[in-house]
């Protein structure tokens, strides 16, 4: 029975270790999608006054605080270090 319990345990740690994974992926890609995207469209020239942020950079700030507020919910204080 302990030895079920234990397997039962290492496939529970296994599984959060994929999922965090993906997570980390899942921001990476978001951010260089998002920075490719502005790159793209982007005029960085000096003579231009940017009067309001890139829509692409707005949109990852957006995504990277959602991101953020998730984890800080589902995460408690011990599980955060």
């Amino acid at each position: 029975m302990a030895q079920r319990y234990e397997a039962i345990i290492q496939t529970y740690e296994q599984l959060a270790e994929m999922v965090l994974n993906t997570l980390r992926l899942e921001i990476r890609c978001r951010v260089m999608c998002n920075l490719n995207s502005s790159l793209r469209k982007g005029d960085f020239r000096l003579e231009s006054e940017a009067l309001e942020p890139d829509p692409d950079i707005a949109d990852l700030a957006g995504h990277l605080t959602e991101c953020a507020s998730l984890a800080n919910r589902a995460l408690s204080h011990n599980d955060e270090e």
